[in-house]
């Protein structure tokens, strides 16, 4: 069973974060980097699927000295080779540029059973690129994910996926697939003295944009390429009082919004407007739908 689990770097919490002259981002050149808590979180659980079913697990991330000081310690911790994406170009792409790139990397590796990563970052918390990776992928997916029971035999794997309310939902997934997993799934080790002195064994292959094929447009810095640009526009839709165990429905009335929507984005020249929809249910019985729709041009 291969495992591909994917490390983002953030800065160290502990860290003294100074906001840059140009009040766009932190100055990052002395800060400390250490892996995204969550992302621990989907290492530790890819350790423990290959130490039941066997195979190999890949840490996979992006960014340039400080990526590859969270991938020495995802090889220190027992993943058994790394990849670094390691480009100019890749500094600052935003998460559907990200996705993309992971994507294309996992894809010139040869694949994978199961892709993992943490449900999170910690520094933006969109919780966005695991999902899309996996539509790059053409993947089956679960979010927030606090188990995993995977059967390498029967290609498939059943996540527990955790909801509100402290409810959780059990879904069956054909592999591969991507998760992306959830804070406090499992305890993550620390890595051993034996584990660090291995990891400087282990193959660790750098790849550049030009390596995967992409062009300037696929890796485009914080979506501003027109080709890489992302409309998304969300919709909370027809709040109500839910006296049923049925998931909401959605009126007509929700059309001459999107149909609007869609005209909009079309003037800007897209080609296709996939639609992602929540349906929502709260705790004291309200609920609400949200859709997501998203273009690319």
């Amino acid at each position: 069973m291969k495992i591909i689990s994917c490390i983002k770097p953030v800065p160290d919490p502990a860290s003294r974060l100074i906001i840059n002259e140009q009040k766009t981002w932190i100055k990052d050149q002395d800060l400390t980097f250490v892996a995204s808590e969550a992302d621990n979180y989907a290492l530790e659980e890819a350790l423990r699927l290959k130490e039941k079913h066997g195979g190999e697990v890949v840490v996979i991330s992006m960014g340039g000295e400080e990526a590859a000081r969270v991938l020495r310690s995802g090889l220190a911790m027992g993943a058994d080779r790394a990849i670094h994406l390691l480009d100019p170009k890749f500094k600052g792409a935003d998460e559907f540029a990200a996705a993309a790139t992971l994507a294309e990397a996992i894809r010139k590796d040869g694949g994978a059973d199961l892709v993992l990563a943490g449900v999170q970052s910690d520094d933006l918390g969109t919780g966005m690129t695991g999902t899309m990776m996996a539509e790059f992928l053409g993947c089956s997916h679960a979010s927030v994910v606090v188990g995993v029971e995977a059967n390498p035999e029967g290609k498939s794997l059943k996540a527990r996926r955790e909801l509100e309310g402290g409810i959780n939902e059990v879904v069956e997934l054909q592999l591969p697939a991507v998760l992306t997993i959830q804070f406090g799934i499992n305890q993550p080790r620390y890595a051993s003295l034996k584990g660090i002195m291995a990891a400087k064994k282990k193959e660790l292959k750098v790849w550049s944009a030009a390596d995967l094929g992409l062009s300037d447009d696929a890796v485009a810095r914080n979506g501003t390429s027109p080709r890489g640009m992302v409309f998304m526009f969300i919709l909370a839709l027809k709040i109500c009082r839910v006296r049923t165990r049925r998931s909401p429905c959605f009126s007509y009335s929700t059309q001459p919004a999107i149909r609007g929507f869609r005209k909009a984005t079309a003037s800007r020249g897209a080609k296709s407007i996939p639609c992602v929809v929540w349906p929502i249910k709260t705790r004291n019985g309200f609920s609400f739908s949200i859709i997501l729709l998203s273009t690319s041009t």
